[in-house]
């Protein structure tokens, strides 16, 4: 029978002759298909399969009759194929779902399947054009794992090398270079060679990476079935790439982004060369030698300067324009770029040295007095100074640049004003005008680099990365990769993460919680202006003295410009009492951070009281008025700086029994006893009572930092401002009741008292004080209460009476007790605020032994 007509037209309904004839051959396929063990049921459904297959032998129909119009166009030669079959032969079911109905028949196989034929078609070669030996490694095997170890010597001027690792299956191959990442090509190079000699592999250097056209991408043409879609959005690929000109960082970045893309290996080398005659006419400064070299060019680039950042930077710059070809403007920009996240945070002088320092030249300041006469808008009284500010090349110190400034009432404010000028003038630089840059957040592993080099001093810390077998994810068929920090040979560290360098921070994480003691957040660490919440003030003050010390003092102006006065550092210490009576006030019997800061402060304020009366007066922050009353100048104000907040749980507003403290033999505190301790308690209990610094800054709050030996002298000194570095135990709010508020409202509403919302873990020092205006640290034995040479402190009662009697001589006869005797406001005042605190029920004041302070000073010393 010929089916030929009854599928004539394979995307039509046909005519009613043939649905006749189709109907009458549906009938008997019917029956056919019952037989072959379809059933009744599989009948009416190729029944109702033929009927759609009459409508252009729609694909993908279901049993359900509601459906049968759903699916995709079969092909027109699919109906044509089974029209002609006879009807013992089965029509053909390809575009169904599922098994065939006749997959078990008994109808003989005709050729072999797609499956079949794709086995016994030949493997196409493998390709391994223009991939790096480590893409191959990682493409043709599964289990590898990479391993570095810096062999770089324990020297900062040490030339970098490491070493890789790579674990294939069990089998190692290492390699070394100059940088990781040769290291590891260079490994897996060896690798390939090794596992597949087969494949013909590409030294990695010669790998040629593909150039990225400047152009616009082209739009292709819309395909009819593109029209009625949604529009496809276009890959990363079509972005266009940033030129390493327009994403370098600094200069040193610029040259190993293009060495990277050039695939250019490069060397660096410092070296110290201040020796000999070198040192010896230039002591205060360092020279050293850095050479930048290319070995596939043969080229070497030698630079000498003072300091490291000016030869590298001169080398680097000759080395981009002959190798590399970057012009003179696109360097300037390059180095303009490097320093906009500094510049908002230094002032001009410092951004004219840096500018300077970079374009190896050397800045020079005149400064020089003005005739009042020529000077407007100064005040009545006033000297006018104004600077020179000269930049001159260090090779040729003949070529030259200088900029006069304008008229300023101090000699610092002139050396501003010039160096403002000279950054417009000479380089170009508008600090007003900065545009701001994006925080570029610093990773773990490098913050890690970072802390642990400051720790030891400079001196490259060793800390080597591992590789671990990854773990597949439960979630995920992704694995998780591991990584193990190891850090001296000693401590280790683990990190898990969705990537290797996610894995590897991680593990840098671990590292900054166990050894410095506080969650890093990259985020928020390299923002040049996260207050954390406080006071701009507050936070330009900790970032002003760099954490490294505990307690300081310092002086602000109208401006608030900072003036350091003291610093002081030391663990709390308080001398035994077998030494009091012989001390002889040249022991320090409380040694403590603070402690040490006040009483260096102190001494401070005796040599500015000494310049007055003398042609140095104008230079003294203190001033004389009319009636003879000295005074701290107007507008200076004196502020306290500690890194930790003192222990403050005897005087909270919600303290059970608020009391004064005391320091216990424990070096904890405690309750103020109900008695005086006499100097025989003292020697018979072995252990001195202290007050606790929290009950020292509230008396210096009240009555004054300067103490009762300067009263005698200056009108009281009282703190504007205390701050804290980091988390304290309590609120802020607390911790300005302790200092202000404990025996009634507070002194004043413009005191701040205001912490750093940071965690800080306190680090072990030698205990050390500083002191303006005298040049060297001095370092001090705590056991002894003298120096670390066993000379008496400058800090000690007895030193500090011998300075203060240079300016009044007439009190040579006097003791030290007499002498703070005669400060009788201050006394006044002091008895006062005792008798206060006791009428509140927080204890009586431990006041020291009069036995302490009964000492004089020979005239010899004086």
């Amino acid at each position: 029978m010929d089916y030929s007509a009854s599928y004539q037209y394979s995307y039509g309904w046909g005519n009613p002759s043939q649905q006749q004839q189709t109907t009458k051959d549906q009938q008997q396929y019917a029956v056919y298909a019952t037989q072959m063990g379809g059933g009744q049921a599989m009948g009416q459904q190729q029944q109702q399969q033929h009927d759609v297959n009459k409508m252009g032998h729609l694909g993908s129909v279901g049993n359900n009759q509601n459906r049968s119009l759903g699916g995709y166009w079969s092909s027109p030669s699919q109906g044509t194929q089974n029209a002609g079959k006879p009807q013992n032969q089965p029509y053909s079911f390809s575009g169904f779902p599922g098994p065939s109905p006749f997959a078990k028949s008994s109808f003989p196989k005709k050729g072999t399947n797609w499956s079949e034929k794709k086995r016994m078609m030949a493997k196409k070669p493998y390709n391994p054009n223009g991939k790096t030996p480590a893409m191959l490694l990682h493409e043709l095997f599964k289990n590898v794992l990479e391993r570095f170890d810096d062999l770089t010597p324990a020297k900062p001027t040490a030339v970098k090398m490491y070493r890789c690792v790579v674990t294939v299956d069990g089998r190692d191959f290492q390699a070394e270079a100059a940088n990781k990442k040769l290291a590891k090509q260079k490994a897996s190079e060896v690798a390939v060679q090794a596992l597949r000699p087969d494949i013909s592999i590409t030294p990695w250097e010669e790998v040629k990476p593909q150039v990225v056209k400047q152009e616009p991408p082209k739009k292709k043409q819309k395909m009819a079935a593109e029209e009625t879609n949604v529009m496809t959005k276009p890959t990363q690929k079509d972005v266009n790439k940033i030129s390493p000109i327009e994403s370098a960082l600094s200069l040193l970045d610029l040259l190993r982004k293009l060495c990277a893309d050039q695939t250019i290996d490069v060397q660096m080398e410092h070296t110290n060369i201040t020796e000999g005659d070198q040192s010896k006419v230039s002591p205060n400064k360092h020279r050293f030698r850095f050479t930048l070299s290319f070995p596939a060019q043969d080229k070497q680039y030698v630079k000498e300067g003072f300091g490291k950042t000016s030869p590298k930077d001169l080398a680097i710059r000759e080395a981009l324009k002959e190798i590399f070809g970057v012009s003179d403007f696109d360097i300037q920009r390059v180095v303009k770029r490097s320093l906009s996240s500094k510049l908002t945070q230094m002032n001009p002088i410092q951004v004219l040295h840096h500018m300077a320092a970079m374009m190896n030249k050397e800045v020079v300041f005149e400064v020089h007095e003005e005739e009042k006469a020529d000077v407007k808008k100064m005040p009545v009284g006033a000297t006018g100074y104004y600077a020179t500010c000269i930049v001159k090349e260090q090779q040729n110190p003949e070529n030259q640049a200088s900029v006069k400034g304008d008229v300023a009432t101090s000699k610092v404010e002139a050396k501003m004003m010039a160096a403002k000028l000279a950054n417009v003038e000479i380089f170009g630089l508008d600090l007003d005008n900065i545009p701001e840059r994006p925080v570029i957040p610093i990773p773990a592993c490098q913050k890690l680099q970072i802390l642990l080099m400051k720790k030891n001093r400079g001196r490259l810390p060793k800390i080597s990365y591992e590789d671990l077998p990854a773990q597949p994810d439960s979630t995920n068929t992704s694995p998780v990769f591991r990584i193990k920090c190891k850090i001296h040979d000693k401590e280790e560290y683990f990190g898990v993460g969705k990537s290797k360098k996610m894995a590897k921070n991680d593990a840098a994480h671990q590292a900054l919680k166990a050894i410095f003691k506080f969650d890093y957040d990259e985020s928020l660490n390299n923002d040049p202006s996260p207050h954390y919440g406080i006071s701009k003030l507050c936070y330009d003050i900790s970032e002003y003295t760099k954490r490294e010390y505990f307690q300081i003092f310092f002086l602000l102006n109208e401006k608030d410009e900072k003036r350091l006065l003291s610093i002081g550092s030391c663990p709390l210490t308080i001398l035994s009492t077998d030494k009091l009576e012989s001390s002889e006030g040249l022991a320090l019997i409380h040694m403590q951070s603070i402690v040490l800061a006040r009483r260096s402060m102190i001494r401070y304020f005796l040599m500015e009281l000494e310049k007055l009366g003398t042609e140095r007066s104008e230079e003294s922050i203190f001033q004389t008025n009319s009636e003879g009353v000295t005074s701290l100048r107007s507008g200076l104000r004196v502020v306290l700086y500690s890194t930790f907040a003192p222990d403050i749980r005897f005087s909270t507003p919600d303290a059970q029994q608020p009391s004064l403290s005391i320091y216990t033999a424990e070096n904890s505190i405690d309750r103020v006893p109900d008695d005086q301790q006499t100097l025989e308690d003292a020697l018979n209990s072995q252990f001195l009572r202290v007050h606790s610094v929290a009950d020292k800054i509230f008396k210096w709050c009240h009555l004054g930092v300067q103490g009762a030996l300067l009263s005698t002298l200056i009108q009281p000194i009282k703190l504007s401002s205390v701050y804290f570095g980091s988390i304290p135990n309590s609120e802020d709010s607390a911790l300005r009741h302790s200092f202000y508020n404990r025996i009634g409202a507070a002194v004043s509403n413009d005191v701040i008292v205001e912490s750093n919302k940071i965690p800080i873990q306190p680090a072990a020092s030698v205990p050390h004080v500083w002191t303006r205006d005298i040049e060297h640290l001095e370092t001090l034995n705590p056991q002894t209460g003298r120096t670390a040479r066993g000379a008496p402190s400058r800090l000690a009662k007895a030193e500090l009476f011998q300075t203060y009697l240079r300016k009044h001589p007439e009190n040579a006869s006097l003791t030290y007790n007499e002498v703070k005797a005669q400060a009788n406001n201050y006394q006044q005042m002091k008895q006062m605020f005792y008798k206060q605190i006791a009428d509140l029920g927080y204890g009586q004041w431990q006041q020291k032994p009069a036995k302490i302070g009964d000492f004089k000073s020979s005239a010899e010393e004086i």
